[in-house]
């Protein structure tokens, strides 16, 4: 089982995948033609034209089973890689939340990668952005019950108990680059994807196993499962590309 594919049912997930500065000579190089298929992919699903929204809430939709968003994450960095992400909502029950990221990335010769994460304590009904202080008293309650993922033909595998014990510390920086720094601001957005006269938007940092990451997040309450438009950092670009409030289904 690949580790690195753990968290890849949450949006966070793009702010780790580059390497720090220093090890950018290690770094593994995107192919062309591996990026290529990934845009293709995208290309499929993407709102074309950019949708257009109402004016955003300062609160997430509440999460329901059905729901999905799907992003592009552009490393800007030495790798040149380009990652796909679909997040379903499968299931929920109480604060207990079944997400499943269907993802393709340049970097994995555009091979399917599936992650189900089973997850307590989730707030299922939360803010676009949380204080330091909000979000110790909620978003580090959540636990990890069960992973499972399955790369291409190969059969799925479940995380056994012993590691998702050792990795449950892991699980409380899952939302911290919703953690902001300073106010939140209203402002309009517009993307390739998306367009709206009034969005939320602030600067956040995050230091996950090691690796600090800081930019700016643009957040909208009519977007799913995230409430992500665009996230940005050293050397990363995650924008949402569509989304949807219902049909999605398990592809495990």
């Amino acid at each position: 089982m690949k580790l690195r594919h753990m968290f890849a049912a949450v949006a966070i997930l793009g702010l780790l995948t580059s390497c720090q500065s220093m090890l950018a000579m290690l770094t593994p190089k995107a192919e062309p033609a591996m990026v290529a298929q990934v845009m293709a992919k995208a290309d499929e699903i993407r709102f074309s034209p950019a949708r257009k929204l109402g004016k955003s809430k300062n609160s997430r939709m509440a999460l329901k089973a059905g729901q999905w968003v799907t992003t592009l994450t552009r490393d800007t960095g030495a790798s040149g890689n380009v990652t796909l992400s679909t997040t379903r909502i499968i299931s929920i029950s109480g604060s207990t939340v079944v997400m499943e990221t269907e993802s393709y990335s340049a970097l994995d010769k555009c091979e399917r990668q599936l992650a189900q994460i089973t997850l307590a304590n989730y707030p299922v009904k939360g803010a676009l952005s949380y204080s330091q202080a909000e979000y110790d008293n909620t978003i580090q309650t959540i636990k990890i019950i069960k992973l499972v993922t399955k790369t291409g033909d190969q059969p799925v595998q479940e995380m056994p108990e012993q590691l998702l014990v050792m990795s449950q510390h892991m699980a409380k920086n899952i939302a911290a680059a919703s953690v902001r720094s300073g106010d939140m601001i209203t402002d309009a957005c517009k993307t390739d994807y998306l367009d709206s006269s009034l969005c939320y938007s602030f600067n956040y940092s995050v230091s996950v196993m090691g690796i600090t990451r800081s930019g700016k997040s643009v957040n909208h309450s009519e977007i799913p499962v995230n409430g992500l438009i665009h996230m940005d950092s050293q050397d990363m670009v995650m924008e949402t590309i569509a989304f949807g409030t219902s049909g999605a289904k398990s592809q495990l």
